[in-house]
């Protein structure tokens, strides 16, 4: 993708990853509570951390661009 252009795409796919990690922390905390067996407790904390993996990643980044700087001509 170009540079120019790539600070939206950028942030909308930070966006989409947090919202994604969100509901892995949901759906793991779900399983978590209603624990009926072994395998879907462990599916559940691997839900939680990997959905936590996946908020921090988004939230983490960072834009080259600042808005009141003007774009980098080369």
């Amino acid at each position: 993708m170009d540079e120019k252009d790539g600070g939206v795409s950028r942030l909308l796919r930070d966006i989409k990853e947090m919202l994604f990690g969100i509901a892995l922390i949901l759906l793991g905390g779900i399983m978590v509570i209603t624990e009926s067996d072994g395998l879907i407790l462990f599916g559940g904390v691997f839900l939680l951390l990997y959905g936590a993996y996946c908020v921090w990643n988004g939230k983490n980044r960072e834009l080259s661009e600042k808005n009141d700087e003007p774009p980098k001509q080369e």
